[in-house]
């Protein structure tokens, strides 16, 4: 649905913003990360195991870790304008 990638987009949008150089995302919770960018945590959780399937992401327990920056980047570029 258009909602769910614009979901994706936002997340990786913030994902891209909070990761260090390492691609490490520190542990903020799903529903930190639903607050801050404006969804549920169910939808978090959906679009994060999406975004693993595809191999962008890793998940391990609280963290994540950026593998493929530019197709996050890809991702994050269908954004809406803030």
């Amino acid at each position: 649905s258009v909602a769910h990638l614009n979901t994706i987009a936002r997340l990786a949008h913030l994902l891209l913003e909070i990761s260090d150089e390492k691609g490490v995302v520190c542990e903020l919770t799903r529903e930190e990360i639903g607050q801050i960018i404006g969804v549920t945590p169910e939808s978090v959780s959906r679009s994060l195991h999406q975004l693993a399937r595809e191999g962008v992401i890793a998940l391990d327990k609280r963290r994540i870790r950026v593998v493929m920056a530019q197709r996050l980047e890809e991702h994050a570029a269908l954004s809406d304008p803030v």
